[in-house]
């Protein structure tokens, strides 16, 4: 008997605000070094001197880029993006004591609690994470029954780890990071 029901369609915009949540879960020191990287720049191109060619590009570029460190779009959403041609697909997903499904179409899988390795969530969906690149995206919204304090309880009892938040460079803390390698199954 399923004891929650929730569901998600994946359009331009789920699959781009699914692929943040990725990058910043697990690729969030990648995303680190390269602002390190334009900070660098910035700072070689003062070194260089403002009146020099080589300078001014280092500065221009630096500044050029820095925007991007917390905004990256990965190739692999650009790839998913570019399969779907416009379509969107529409996942819904069971939670029962034993395991949770999803299905789309007519096209049902059963998943284990124990293969999540994290759960992650913002203030409009759950993603529970398989792997690095699997991960199932939940709408808040669509949930049944609707209590949502519930629904984290129970998963976090099937799964065994905690909900974790993204890391964005506004919210980094030592702590966060701490908390969210504790919360993460290693395979």
């Amino acid at each position: 008997m399923q004891r929650y029901t929730a569901g998600i369609v994946y359009d331009e915009t789920t699959i781009t605000k699914l692929d943040q949540i990725r990058t910043s879960t697990f690729r969030f020191s990648q995303r680190v070094v390269f602002l390190l990287l334009c900070i660098a720049l910035i700072i070689g191109g003062v070194a260089l001197g403002t009146g020099t060619v080589s300078g001014m590009i280092c500065i221009v570029l630096g500044a050029f880029l820095i925007p991007s460190a917390g905004n990256m779009k990965s190739s692999n959403a650009r790839q998913v993006l570019r399969a779907m041609k416009g379509k969107m697909l529409r996942m819904t997903y069971g939670f029962n004591d034993a395991d949770f499904t999803c299905t789309a179409g007519e096209n049902t899988t059963s998943n284990r609690y124990d293969a999540v390795i994290r759960m992650v969530e913002d203030d409009r969906y759950f993603y529970l994470f398989q792997t690095a690149m699997q991960v199932c995206m939940i709408d808040r919204e669509t949930l049944k029954p609707e209590n949502i304090g519930d629904f984290k309880v129970f998963l976090e009892k099937k799964v065994g780890l905690a909900w974790t938040k993204p890391v964005t460079f506004r919210s980094f803390s030592i702590a966060q990071m701490r908390f969210n390698k504790k919360n993460t199954r290693r395979k």
